[in-house]
């Protein structure tokens, strides 16, 4: 294979472990929490620039960037996006030098670099070895970098509204290298009752927002969700209360405690499989405990599909990500399993990561490739091995497997851009 395509030879020269680690090494000196990513879009998008990508710095929401390289192909062939997300998870306390750096044996270390600096650095390298190996694309490359994935997609979605697409998509979250063809949808829903306020000595003629909201919570801890069971997900739908706040007026005061509350929320996180809708059935959960109780009364949000729509409390979750399931015999699937083969000799994980293997845990999360998917360009995740949470709470990645996910990205957007439409 190799004799029959010297360009691709030529693209693989130029992914070389050197400049994707150094990437990766900068994107976690730069901390990125949700909200916060500017500061890394302006420097990926003067990087994309330097390295003369067609740039553009987007502005998402007000003071708030991304960027989007691109390489115009010259026309007639298939177009590719990378697709990955710069906010990182939330930083817990007592993470020795989180945004320093370090490489212990094959391993790099540093907040953020598993979910998902590491996968950003490897689709910008790839990117950028396409550029200086000079090789003639006929459709576009597009790179996008993006704000808010854990905020249900705010970034992706907000490219797919300005009709930055292609037609098809690669997510290099790290997914172990698995093809990851399926993962679960998410929905946010929060959950606010009001109550009549009084001191802790007449409490008795006011109303107890705790003991209503513990019913609330109680309930929806042992609710049945409306769905057909799907074989490959035993452990969806699942559903957690993730946060709970009590207060007093628009702030949720919490200087009053010796009064009884007025006001109290509750945020819920769903994991949800194909079909679903389950903020119907918290509903009904809800208008239950309402016939019962006249003094009950209730106000539910649930995340919208478009993030320029009023989201969550709080911003927690920004956008429904949609149930993903992507069919094996889509182009974009065979040609990067076929260039994984090329650059291991061995065949790879295609499909919905088995209930057995480690990484299937994984799949309960939502990613940004199910938007891309959905607005019609088949996309699936496949990033580098690594762990959320190493030694001393740090993460890392594997970085064989980062340089290995930036060769795949860079052959498999050769193969996708050089080819002609039918």
């Amino acid at each position: 294979m190799k004799g029959q395509v010297p360009d691709k030879e030529r693209v693989l020269e130029y992914v070389t472990e050197e400049n994707v680690v150094e990437l990766a090494k900068n994107l976690i000196k730069i901390p990125s929490p949700v909200e916060g990513e500017s500061e890394a879009a302006r420097f990926l998008g003067k990087y994309l620039r330097d390295n003369d990508l067609e740039t553009e710095l987007m502005e998402v929401e007000v003071g708030r960037f991304q960027p989007v390289g691109r390489i115009r192909g010259t026309g007639g062939g298939y177009s590719i996006i990378f697709n990955g997300h710069m906010d990182t998870d939330v930083l817990w306390q007592g993470i020795p030098d989180p945004f320093v750096p370090r490489i212990e044996g094959r391993r790099l270390h540093g907040h953020g670099v598993f979910n998902m600096k590491s996968g950003v650095a490897a689709m910008v390298e790839a990117a950028v070895a396409i550029k200086k190996s000079g090789v003639k694309l006929k459709g576009d490359l597009i790179v996008t970098p993006v704000v808010g994935e854990l905020q249900g997609g705010v970034g992706t979605v907000t490219n797919i509204k300005r009709g930055i697409i292609a037609d098809f998509g690669l997510v290099p979250e790290p997914y172990g290298e698995f093809i990851t063809l399926t993962h679960a949808g998410i929905e946010g829903v929060a959950i606010t009752i009001n109550g009549r306020s009084e001191h802790i000595s007449s409490m008795e003629s006011g109303i107890n927002l705790s003991s209503k909201m513990a019913k609330v919570i109680n309930a929806l801890n042992n609710m049945k969700f409306t769905y057909t069971p799907d074989p490959r997900y035993p452990g969806l739908p699942r559903s957690l209360i993730g946060c709970v706040i009590l207060g007093h007026g628009e702030t949720y005061d919490l200087k009053g405690d010796a009064f009884l509350p007025d006001v109290c929320t509750i945020i819920v996180n769903i994991r949800f499989v194909g079909g679903m809708c389950p903020h119907k059935d918290i509903e009904k959960v809800l208008e239950k405990i309402k016939s019962e109780d006249p003094e009950f009364n209730y106000e539910m949000q649930v995340t919208p599909d478009d993030p320029e729509l009023p989201g969550l409390p709080w911003k927690n979750w920004r956008v429904t990500m949609p149930f993903q399931d992507v069919s094996p015999d889509e182009l974009i699937v065979k040609v990067h399993a076929q260039n994984y083969e090329y650059l291991t000799g061995k065949k790879a994980d295609v499909g919905s990561v088995p209930v057995d293997d480690p990484r299937h845990a994984f799949t309960y999360a939502g990613d940004d490739d199910a938007h891309l998917t959905k607005a019609g360009c088949p996309s699936f995740v496949c990033g580098p091995s690594g762990d959320w949470r190493g030694p001393n709470g740090v993460q890392y990645t594997n970085i064989d497997s980062m340089v290995r996910v930036a060769k795949n990205f860079a052959l498999t957007a050769y193969d996708i851009c050089t080819k002609s439409k039918e």
